[in-house]
C-alpha cells in the first residue's frame, strides 16, 4: 500500500518548489548575481527565515536545477544517433539544449562549473556536484554503447572514460566564454561555437569536425 503524505508534508513540499520556481524566474530575469534571497523570499510569499529552513543559501538554488536537469541532458544524449560517436553525441545534444536558451544566454547553474565562480558556501557540495554530472553523462553514453552488436567488452570503462572527458570539456568551453566576455571581446565566437571548437580539440579528435573525416564511432 502506497505510504500516504500528510498535509504538512504536502504543504513542505509545496513551499519547496515555490522558493525553486521563484529562483529560476528571478536569475532568468536579473541574473544570479543580481538575485537577492529576500527577493526570492518574497516572489515565494514566505519570510527569508522560512527560506533558510529549506536552503542554506541562493547558491543550493543552482544545484537543484542542475540536478533536475540532468534527465533532460541523459534523454536528449541518448536520442542522438547511434552512429555518432560518443562526444559528438554529447557535443550535439548540449549545443541544441543550449541553444533554447534566449539569445543563448548561459544557464545560471552552469555558473557551478567555471573558475572563480560567484558562488560560495557550497564546499564539498561543489565536488560532488561535479561527479554527478559526470556519471549522468557516463550513463547515457553508456545506454547508448550497449545497444551496439558487439557491446564493447569494456563498456563501463569507456563510458566513463568518455563521460569524464564531455565534463571536463564543458567547463573548459564555459571558462573561455567567461574569459571572452570579461575581457568585453568583440567580435566573440557564440556559446555554442565554442563548445564545437572544444570538442573539436578534444583527445584523439572526438568532436564534430574530426567525426566528420572519421568513417569508424570510436
Amino acid at each position: 500500500m502506497a505510504k500516504r503524505v500528510g498535509r504538512r508534508e504536502l504543504n513542505k513540499q509545496a513551499t519547496r518548489q515555490a522558493l525553486l520556481d521563484a529562483a529560476k524566474s528571478l536569475f532568468a530575469q536579473r541574473g544570479y548575481a543580481a538575485t537577492t534571497v529576500r527577493e526570492i523570499a518574497d516572489e515565494a510569499g514566505v519570510t527569508e527565515r522560512t527560506f533558510f529552513r529549506y536552503f542554506a543559501g541562493k547558491e543550493e538554488l543552482l544545484v537543484e536545477d542542475l540536478l533536475a536537469q540532468m534527465p533532460m541532458i541523459v534523454e536528449a544524449i541518448e536520442r542522438r544517433p547511434y552512429d555518432e560517436p560518443p562526444l559528438v553525441a554529447v557535443e550535439r545534444a548540449m549545443v541544441e539544449l543550449i541553444g533554447r536558451f534566449q539569445d543563448q544566454r548561459r544557464p545560471n547553474a552552469l555558473l557551478l562549473f567555471l573558475d572563480r565562480r560567484p558562488v560560495t558556501g557550497l564546499g564539498r557540495s561543489t565536488t560532488t556536484l561535479t561527479v554527478r554530472f559526470e556519471e549522468a553523462m557516463s550513463t547515457a553514453i553508456r545506454n547508448r554503447l550497449a545497444r551496439r552488436d558487439p557491446v564493447p567488452p569494456d563498456l563501463n570503462f569507456r563510458a566513463a572514460v568518455h563521460g569524464r572527458t564531455a565534463v571536463a570539456v564543458m567547463r573548459t568551453a564555459l571558462i573561455h566564454d567567461l574569459y571572452l566576455r570579461n575581457a568585453a571581446t568583440d567580435p566573440r565566437p557564440s556559446l555554442t561555437e565554442l563548445i564545437g571548437q572544444a570538442f573539436a580539440m578534444a583527445p584523439q579528435g572526438w568532436g564534430v569536425s574530426a567525426a566528420r573525416v572519421v568513417n569508424e564511432p570510436q
